[in-house]
């Protein structure tokens, strides 16, 4: 990588913005900034809270360190839109040349910012955090992860790299890149990647949680996985098709076994038990094949109705320079 530093990534003087979604996380905001300034404090940085429809006082909170410190800046949603459209309202209103997205759940190191910033520096568009193993993740989310991603570049012909995390740097340009991304249901580790532009990866291990849990739920991942194919390819459309065009072969076959048998041999086929099966599988199918269209036609409703991504209640601090 080349030691030449051009643009707006010259000099010590680059604002570094830090943009941390946060639900029901009061229990550990303040070990979360007390780490950031620990790590950020040789750098020109601020952070902006979206408190995305708390209830557990991370609301009050979030204002306390907004009223604290002058480089903490708060939204607060109207309500609970969810992580990926937290993350939106972070874009859309972080300031600086460059924006960090982390957790608040100390799962993402803030350790590993000042390398980020440093490889953003010398050339990197997007630095982009990929998980090498999670301290306390079970057998099951593991398999399923990797059948996700496996399955999401088979379909998308997007060479996304498997395990990446919520967790990275990007450039402005990539920053307004996204702003003009306006559709709702979104898979912004998919769309960074999208974007293109000059990237690079830095491996991390995720400590376990210190507060709370998880708000993913393996329902929610398991819809949130469908939404992130459903968003970025037609292929299982295609899927259904090839799947009809293959059954429909098996078909015709039996079909055919079936009227040899009654031609030429004194046997007729027989066998109610296996007709019950394949009728049974066929309407299986049917039925997947429906909520496999059931998915895009509710997805391209959303977007039609063109409501907002997310609605902003209020703001607390205002950046400093």
């Amino acid at each position: 990588m080349s030691d030449t530093v051009t643009g707006h990534k010259a000099g010590g003087h680059n604002v570094i913005s830090i943009v941390v979604p946060v639900l029901n996380e009061r229990e550990g905001l303040r070990a979360l900034d007390e780490e950031l300034r620990k790590h950020l404090d040789p750098f020109n940085w601020r952070v902006l809270y979206v408190n995305d429809g708390s209830s557990d006082g991370s609301e009050e909170l979030l204002d306390d360190l907004a009223h604290e410190h002058e480089n903490t800046r708060v939204l607060h949603l109207s309500r609970n839109f969810g992580h990926m459209a937290a993350l939106v309202a972070g874009i859309d209103h972080a300031e600086g040349d460059a924006v960090v997205m982390l957790d608040a759940d100390l799962q993402h190191p803030p350790e590993m910012i000042p390398e980020m910033i440093r490889q953003w520096r010398e050339g990197v568009d997007i630095v982009q955090a990929v998980r090498d193993d999670t301290e306390d993740v079970g057998f099951f989310k593991r398999v399923t992860s990797s059948v996700f991603y496996r399955a999401f570049r088979f379909m998308t012909n997007l060479d996304l790299e498997p395990n990446v995390a919520d967790f990275r740097l990007i450039d402005r340009q990539v920053v307004l890149a996204l702003r003009s991304l306006r559709e709702r249901h979104r898979f912004l580790r998919g769309l960074v990647w999208w974007t293109g532009f000059k990237r690079s990866l830095m491996p991390y291990v995720a400590p376990k949680r210190r507060h709370g849990k998880t708000k993913y739920t393996p329902l929610k991942m398991g819809r949130f996985g469908l939404r992130a194919i459903v968003s970025f390819s037609s292929a299982p459309l295609r899927l259904i098709l090839l799947a009809g065009l293959v059954l429909l072969g098996g078909v015709v076959l039996y079909t055919l076994y079936a009227f040899a048998m009654y031609l030429f041999t004194d046997q007729v086929a027989e066998g109610w038990m296996s007709t019950t099966l394949i009728m049974l599988f066929l309407n299986s199918i049917q039925f997947i094949a429906l909520g496999v269209l059931g998915e895009y036609l509710a997805t391209v409703y959303d977007e039609v109705k063109g409501r907002p991504i997310y609605l902003v209640r209020g703001e607390r601090g205002r950046h400093r320079d």
